[in-house]
């Protein structure tokens, strides 16, 4: 490979420079005084009083200024990208087989990359123009360090849109073969990382499918709300749940849940409603011993947030109403700015519209392989709520 030493420079404001020693690697334009780069270039970046405290990349793009890759100051970036996927693989080898989230951005101290192998095709997603840019050296130490036949670039999520990055999806090495077979705990699932949601399956709720199949029990009938392509009711039905009735609004989760039942055998099981939860949940007449409740993102913004605790305390007081007696309630929400303090409250404030109080089983996270550092409040999103309600 080609050696990559940084080249333009940017100089840190003291605010700037106090996030940068606090551990933040995104650093925002309004941080910077003084630049001299291009977009995406790999530069060396200065202290208030111009002395060298790191290399990263400068992005000013959005309101991004800065991507910090390391403290140190002389630096090869072919060099020091392959060894931060090799520490990431290495983890997750420890975690799981073949289907993880290989780097989960700053936990993985590459802000702006992440990276998700589905066994033989692994899917890149940059919200960064430094990683845009120098992408081919991401895409050749994962063609060294994956046992894969295709590289997939799914860089069309909103963010990058927002940001003004421009969008791309298409095959960036190898086979051109986007849908495979994951296994995942008792049960297989279709993905396909160019037509799915996120890099084709969220990951991030993985442990939490797996742990519905020690929760659901023998004849037990489930509802899954916002299922996606049905793996909370599939691994419960896997469990021995006696049916599972599913609610999504698209029609390629809709397809794909109907297509990962078939290849469970568990289609008799199931049914799949199309059409919006709310709806639904109006005009439901039965109870079901295991409710989940999954939506997207109902707070998408900080000035969203009024609208959207009033959207989750909507969702969850129907849901608990659907919940029959001793039955089980997963409530989930992956609004960054929802707090753990925060759901669970709105969670109490629904349970209590139905004169009922909650018995805690569990809070779960994302998935071990969503790794964060202690600073990086922005990628602990994802919650999910284990609980039973009961009368008071």
């Amino acid at each position: 490979g080609r050696v990559v030493r940084p080249r333009g420079t940017v100089r840190l404001s003291r605010d700037g420079e106090r996030r940068v020693m606090r551990g933040e690697l995104n650093i925002y334009s309004k941080w910077l005084t003084h630049v001299d780069a291009s977009t995406g270039e790999f530069v060396r970046v200065l202290d208030s009083r111009g002395r060298p405290i790191g290399a990263g990349f400068y992005e000013g793009v959005g309101a991004m200024g800065v991507r910090l890759l390391t403290r140190e100051v002389d630096v090869d970036l072919e060099e020091l990208l392959e060894r931060r996927l090799e520490e990431a693989l290495r983890l997750r080898e420890r975690l799981y087989r073949d289907v993880y989230r290989l780097v989960n951005a700053d936990g993985d101290l590459l802000p702006g990359l992440i990276v998700d192998r589905y066994g033989e095709i692994a899917v890149i997603q940059s919200s960064s123009a430094g990683m845009d840019r120098h992408l081919t050296i991401v895409i050749d130490a994962l063609k060294r360090l994956l046992p894969v036949s295709t590289i997939v670039v799914r860089n069309d999520q909103r963010s990058r849109i927002e940001a003004g990055l421009p969008v791309r999806r298409e095959i960036a090495w190898g086979e051109r073969r986007v849908e495979t077979i994951v296994e995942e705990g008792s049960i297989r699932l279709h993905v396909n990382v160019v037509e799915g949601q996120k890099t084709g399956l969220f990951l991030d709720q993985r442990d939490n499918r797996i742990l519905m199949g020690s929760l659901a029990g023998r004849g037990d009938r489930v509802l899954d709300l916002y299922s996606y392509t049905g793996g909370f009711a599939l691994h419960a039905l896997a469990a021995g749940a006696s049916s599972a009735t599913l609610v999504e609004e698209s029609p390629y989760a809709v397809s794909e849940a109907l297509r990962n039942a078939r290849l469970n055998n568990l289609d008799g099981k199931i049914d799949v409603i199309r059409g919006r939860v709310e709806a639904f949940t109006w005009t439901c007449r039965s109870r079901f011993d295991v409710v989940v409740a999954d939506p997207p993102a109902l707070i998408p913004r900080k000035d969203a947030y009024a609208r959207g605790i009033k959207s989750y305390q909507n969702l969850y007081r129907a849901a608990i109403g659907l919940t029959e007696e001793e039955g089980l309630l997963l409530a989930s929400s992956c609004s960054h700015f929802l707090s753990v303090g925060n759901l669970l409250e709105t969670l109490r404030r629904a349970a209590k519209h139905h004169e009922k109080d909650l018995k805690i089983l569990a809070i779960r996270r994302a998935s071990k392989d969503h790794t964060s550092r202690p600073q990086d409040t922005h990628l602990r999103y994802l919650k999910l709520i284990v609980a039973q309600p009961t009368k008071t």
